[in-house]
């Protein structure tokens, strides 16, 4: 069975990468690093590996050059950026078998895989060098490694890492990845009238839906997904945007609007393949983590103050209306009739306020995240259910209205 090293500095990338290899039913294994991508390769001898040409310790040319070492015919397929193209160029005349530039297409990318792999013949796949027959018979036999599974704090720690991005990267302002209806196999498990979906991603928190899309935000890592609504959610594209950590997202039928909570900024981005920035507004919130399109205007969600504001879509975002929030820490809103609901990412409890005066009418423990057990991190509206997002463990709740727990306040 063939090998497959993928190699990138960002666990959301690396993460997606794998899973749409991963039906092609061949042993992998990733890495964050190229000191660590080439221990792997000295254990495992890889047969073909895929390089971020950007990654903090080495770049990917290096990299192939030290797995050459170790098997000098391995096959390196470069991912670039926009400014690492010539470089990607310049990496097939030094051995590189093939380039995919970013933004790219699944399918191109199988399609290289998949001709690289058939270069692959079985007196390649074993150097000359490598181990005697009996430890090659046994490594055959190693299975394939998961993704690790990135804790919060780790991911943390790449979400840095990607606001430190070279000036090539950031000049990309994107990483996506476009499915095609691709379906990227992620867990599900159905309670009456809630579906839970486990992502592969770890802090999914704003979220809109773009019929018929849900669009969800992973605020550490920085990405935004585009989502199938389907029974795995299935992956159709996956963006990186100038908002390096996107606390809300919103859609006004025409941009795709996002918060930062750590820049105390709205961003307004242009519905193109690279979500372009169209403008940038500073807003007076302390601590903006949600967002709301009603129609005609903004509600940003203040965190921090318990505070919603409600702003004009004009050049400047006028703030036009304050309103207290019964959700200590509220997450998300969307309107239903007469009512706004509101999540509370303190006590994961949606309240059910009138839309005219905020006085709370009806406040619901909602399935799944009872007794602590999840933390409620964002909710949004499809018409017909409920979208809530669990930060730390990477799921996502559908749920019906009707299902909603009305508890005494």
């Amino acid at each position: 069975m063939t090998k497959i090293l993928i190699m990138d500095d960002e666990p959301g990338l690396r993460n997606v990468v794998y899973n749409v290899l991963k039906p092609l039913g061949h042993t992998l294994f990733t890495a964050e690093d190229g000191h660590q991508a080439i221990e792997i390769a000295k254990k495992e001898i890889p047969d073909l590996a895929m390089l971020d040409i950007r990654v903090p310790d080495m770049d990917g040319v290096e990299v192939m050059a030290e797995l050459k070492k170790i098997n000098p015919n391995i096959k390196a397929i470069m991912l670039s950026g926009f400014a690492d193209v010539e470089t990607a160029v310049s990496a097939i005349k030094e051995g590189a078998f093939d380039y995919v530039s970013k933004p790219f297409k699944v399918d191109e990318v199988l399609k290289i895989v998949n001709k690289a792999l058939q270069s692959v013949s079985q007196t390649s796949a074993q150097p000359a060098t490598a181990k005697t027959a009996e430890t090659a018979a046994a490594s055959q036999k190693t299975p394939a490694e998961a993704p690790a599974k990135v804790t919060s704090k780790e991911m943390g720690k790449a979400g840095g890492k990607g606001i430190m991005k070279t000036a090539a990267f950031a000049a990309a302002g994107l990483l996506i990845i476009v499915a095609a209806g691709f379906v990227i196999k992620t867990g599900i498990s159905v309670k009456g009238s809630m579906h839970e979906y486990s992502l592969p991603y770890t802090n999914p928190i704003g979220m809109c839906f773009i019929k018929p899309h849900i669009w969800v935000s992973d605020w550490v890592i920085g990405s935004i997904y585009q989502h199938n609504d389907d029974s795995t959610l299935s992956i159709v594209s996956v963006y990186k945007t100038n908002n390096t950590q996107p606390t809300g997202l919103a859609f006004d039928g025409e941009s795709l609007w996002t918060c930062s909570s750590i820049e105390r900024r709205i961003y307004k981005h242009r519905m193109d393949p690279t979500l372009t920035v169209e403008a940038i507004y500073a807003i007076p919130t302390a601590n903006p983590a949600g967002l709301y399109f009603d129609g005609a205007n903004l509600w940003v969600l203040d965190t921090n103050s318990a505070k919603v504001y409600k702003h004009k879509m004009d050049d400047v975002l006028s703030v036009i209306g304050v309103f207290d929030s019964p959700a200590v820490n509220p997450c998300g809103m969307f309107r239903s009739g007469e009512y706004f609901y509101i999540g509370d990412y303190k006590t994961s409890r949606i309240y059910k306020v009138l839309v005219n005066d905020f006085s709370v009418r009806e406040v619901y423990a909602v399935p799944g995240f009872e007794e602590g057990k999840n933390k409620l991190a964002g909710i949004t509206w499809d018409g017909m259910n409920i979208w809530a997002s669990c930060d730390g463990i990477g799921k996502v709740f559908k749920i019906s209205l009707n299902s909603l727990k009305p508890i005494k306040f």
